[in-house]
């Protein structure tokens, strides 16, 4: 049996547990209304809250926050060492779904992560760099010897009209994506490289880790069911996460989903922990990659 490609999925859980900024943080700082309750007090899918936060401005303030973002670009040593070893564990692909640039930053830690350097990092399948929805863009990231490409599947920092908040622009993006994938005919072969994320993510095996898998991200979502619906055994899921049962239906749906030779698409793997449980989660995801090394030794080697 051809091995699969092994992907990581990151999300802003991990910056979360070791100080980061929250999403509700990040809301915070590009709202442009007083009139407004704190952004965990409204009532609505998360990506529609920027829409009433920016006052229907989401480019402008996007623009203005990516500018921020890359004036004050810096992370911890301990969390820069943690994510040394994510990039040391040698997966295919890394995606995030973070317009921020910690990888990066930590590959060159304790050097600071200049524009000029995040250019040269710059590479894509097809020799040229996307300015936006980055289908075919990733980071080349050399660290401790390994080479990763990082992809930036919400856009990143660097290029504004990239980055994606709000329904418009997740619908504009997932048009992208279908259009991609409609175009090729997705095999089982190792041999044959992506030409997009969105394809790596179709056949490849994916651990997801620090990202929540919100209901709200329906482009995910979307992906998600197209890899269930494929004829050949397109990949698994592996998401790690502790339970919680205020959010019993996003486990349900994801239990709900089978290959089209029946069996389960998505591995739910919650280390024992409970979030309603004086959480530790530095402690969750020092765990989480100890399991995930041994089940990539198990299922690659």
């Amino acid at each position: 049996m051809a091995r699969k490609t092994k992907i990581l999925l990151l999300g802003n859980g991990i910056l979360q547990a070791f100080g980061g900024e929250s999403w509700n943080d990040f809301l915070s700082s590009i709202c442009k209304r007083s009139d407004l309750p704190s952004p965990d007090k409204i009532k609505c899918p998360e990506p529609l809250k920027a829409i009433l936060l920016t006052g229907d401005r989401v480019d402008i303030a996007m623009k203005e926050k990516c500018a921020d973002i890359l004036n004050r670009a810096q992370i911890s040593e301990k969390l820069a060492m943690f994510l040394k070893t994510i990039l040391s564990l040698g997966f295919d692909h890394i995606f995030t779904t973070n317009y921020t640039y910690e990888l990066e930053q930590a590959a060159v830690y304790p050097e600071k992560l200049s524009e000029y350097k995040l250019k040269k990092m710059a590479a894509s399948t097809t020799g040229v760099i996307d300015k936006k929805y980055l289908l075919h863009t990733y980071n080349k990231v050399i660290c401790n010897g390994i080479e990763n490409k990082i992809w930036h599947v919400h856009g990143e920092s660097r290029k504004p009209d990239s980055t994606i908040l709000g329904h418009y622009y997740y619908g504009n993006s997932l048009f992208k994506i279908k259009d991609a994938l409609d175009k090729i005919r997705i095999t089982n072969s190792i041999d044959e490289d992506p030409q997009t994320w969105a394809e790596a993510f179709i056949f490849g095996d994916i651990y997801c880790l620090g990202f929540g898998y919100g209901l709200c991200e329906f482009d995910l979502w979307w992906l998600l069911n197209r890899k269930a619906r494929e004829k050949f055994n397109a990949g698994k899921l592996c998401f790690y996460e502790p339970y919680n049962p205020e959010q019993w239906e996003k486990i349900d749906l994801m239990k709900l989903m089978k290959t089209t030779a029946g069996t389960p698409l998505v591995n739910i793997i919650d280390l024992g922990y409970n979030s309603k449980r004086n959480m530790d989660w530095e402690k969750f995801y020092t765990e989480a990659i100890e399991d995930l090394k041994q089940r990539i030794n198990l299922e690659y080697n």
